[in-house]
């Protein structure tokens, strides 16, 4: 009995141990672990980039057009009014270099392979033009006495027209416009196609006398370049206008008219909420080793003031490859933007639409379309023989390895002038700016 009863007291120690040791150690379930997910943030679209004018080492483009007409401001050439053969007043002589010690030799293009045959046009839907910093800009110049070619403004690729041109008189007013109904229909297509309208004021000459000095007189004090800059303003508002584009060609290197009247029409602007751009010309000769005086006159403090630069880089006597190479459009663009520290979306690559006739004068010019209508295998050269002339221009391959550069490269690109271009849109040079855009 003894025995079985310390047996029974073992046993009775065993389990209260037993219990103990798992009371000690009992485990809280772990609440499930959770992770936070945040959302990526959401990106906004680059705005697109403002405007600019234009000017080239050479004036503009005499007006070549369809049968030409009388010259009426025409931008070294900006072109002539007409149905004859221009009367254009050209500056013979190219402008003053200087060894741009300071440039960089630009880099030499390699010519992008030519394509052989037009691709066939798309329809593009029209997109929307607004005043910001990195869509892609097709500026189309349409002069005053180019009422019949409205067919040629296709708003589907063109975002900003610039009316051509509003005339300034030294005592800073502007002269009332001429066809102001084309003007406001002009506008209305604009903004109906999604795109902007802009009045450029200026340009080469006008009744044969030069717009530089008209320019100089009516900003020689800071009186009279706020009165001008009102002015102007005041035409923008009367016509619904989306902006100003200043064609001076072109103030003197001592000149302080240009910075005066770009500080007041910005201050203008800016309070409307409407664009400045200014037309510059090339800025260097075709091989890059030579600045122009005429660049230099654009200072740095009146380029902050633009939304863009209409960069003219054509009629530029030192190319021998034409008045608008390649080479020329590249080493104007790395001028711009590399040597002068601009953004590549402030720098808008110029193309001419027109043809020069290399001689004495270097006034003569036929319009694309002329020269294509005589044969259509012309499209696709740079230079062709047209009325016993041999005649310089930009074809259907340099225009769209022009147009792959500055979808790169630059801004956008501005023509002068639109109405130049050929109706056919197989071998229109609009439309291979618009294939290239559409394979970017």
């Amino acid at each position: 009995m003894k025995r079985e009863y310390i047996f029974t007291l073992l046993i009775a120690a065993l389990f209260i141990t037993a219990a103990f040791f798992m009371l000690g150690n009992k485990v809280e379930p772990r609440p499930p672990q959770t992770t936070r997910v945040t959302q990526s943030p959401k990106t906004t679209r680059a705005s697109q980039s403002p405007k600019t004018t234009k000017a080239t080492q050479s004036p503009k483009t005499t007006k070549v057009s369809q049968t030409p007409k009388i010259t009426k401001a025409t931008q070294s050439p900006k072109t002539t009014k007409a149905s004859q053969t221009p009367k254009t007043t050209k500056a013979t002589q190219s402008p003053k270099t200087t060894k741009a010690s300071q440039t960089p030799k630009a880099t030499k293009a390699t010519q992008p392979p030519q394509t052989t045959s037009p691709p066939q046009t798309s329809a593009v839907t029209p997109r929307k033009s607004v005043q910001n910093s990195g869509g892609f800009k097709v500026v189309a110049y349409f002069p005053y006495w180019r009422a019949g070619q409205l067919d040629k403004l296709d708003f589907s690729v063109i975002t900003h027209v610039n009316y051509a041109f509003a005339i300034p008189t030294t005592d800073g007013k502007i002269l009332p416009l001429e066809n102001p109904t084309l003007a406001r229909n002009v506008i209305s297509r604009a903004h109906n196609g999604g795109a902007k309208a802009l009045i450029s004021v200026g340009g080469w000459s006008y009744n044969n006398q030069r717009l530089s000095t008209v320019f100089e007189k009516a900003t020689e004090s800071e009186q009279k370049a706020q009165a001008f800059a009102k002015n102007i303003a005041a035409l923008c508002d009367n016509y619904g206008f989306d902006g100003v584009d200043i064609d001076w060609e072109y103030p003197t290197l001592n000149s302080a008219g240009l910075e005066r009247l770009m500080r007041n029409l910005h201050s203008e602007m800016a309070a409307r909420g409407k664009l400045l751009t200014v037309a510059v010309p090339s800025g260097v000769s075709a091989d890059g080793r030579y600045v122009y005086e005429s660049a230099k006159a654009f200072c740095d403090k009146t380029l902050m003031y633009a939304d863009w630069l209409n960069v003219m880089a054509y009629d530029n006597t030192s190319d021998s490859a034409g008045h608008a190479s390649y080479n020329l459009a590249v080493n104007s663009n790395n001028y711009w933007k590399n040597s002068r520290g601009l953004s590549k979306n402030k720098v808008v690559m110029g193309i001419p639409f027109y043809s020069r006739v290399y001689g004495k004068d270097f006034v003569h010019g036929f319009s694309y379309d002329l020269v294509t209508a005589a044969n259509r295998d012309n499209y696709n050269k740079d230079t062709a023989t047209y009325n016993g002339m041999t005649v310089n221009y930009n074809g259907y391959s340099t225009v769209q390895n022009k147009t792959a550069f500055a979808l790169e490269n630059s801004g956008g690109v501005m023509i002068w002038e639109i109405a130049h271009d050929s109706s056919n849109k197989e071998i229109s040079l609009l439309s291979a700016i618009k294939n290239m855009i559409n394979k970017s």
